[in-house]
């Protein structure tokens, strides 16, 4: 399945949980983009997002 996650906020809880939602799928074997639009490419000024690097969430 492909699948397309917009994060639109920069609220680190909002965030977390989209990319969460991306690990999981890509757990699945989906294809997924992600994109950054508005204040979600503020994302890295948020402190829970900025406490484990990116590549280490997404990949783990």
């Amino acid at each position: 399945m492909k699948i397309g996650v917009i994060i639109s906020s920069n609220d680190a809880e909002t965030c977390w949980n989209a990319l969460r939602y991306t690990n999981f799928c890509l757990g699945q074997k989906d294809e997924v983009k992600v994109f950054f639009m508005g204040k979600g490419v503020e994302y890295q000024k948020s402190a829970l997002i900025n406490t484990t690097p990116l590549s280490r969430r997404i990949n783990s």
